[in-house]
């Protein structure tokens, strides 16, 4: 994360809190996660606000790849890519990682 917002709902969220993103019930946050149900619309409005291209084909899986490809750049280990995905086996991160092609990191 980062910018000035990041920055601001951190420090309102606070430090409390488990999840990055949580719910909020009359203005305060609750320390729970925010489901796919809730999450999947506020990534489609986001990406018709920045006009990020064809918004009906984001998906959960398209945040997986995303932040496997991000992690893998930072130089995490397939092992900790995995437990953050929440994969059982190694082989669903290694699908994501393996093709030249959808290799962001340079």
């Amino acid at each position: 994360l980062n910018g000035g917002r990041s920055n601001a709902w951190l420090a309102w969220r606070g430090h409390n809190i488990g999840p990055l993103f949580c719910s909020i019930y009359q203005g305060k946050w609750i320390n729970r996660s925010l489901g796919i149900t809730k999450v999947k619309p506020i990534i489609k409005e986001a990406a018709v606000r920045i006009r990020a291209g064809d918004v009906q084909a984001f998906s959960r899986n398209s945040l997986q790849v995303s932040a496997a490809h991000g992690l893998l750049c930072s130089g995490y280990r397939p092992a900790v890519i995995m437990r953050v995905g929440r994969w059982n086996s190694i082989n669903v991160p290694a699908c994501y990682l393996e093709f030249p092609e959808h290799n962001v990191c340079g």
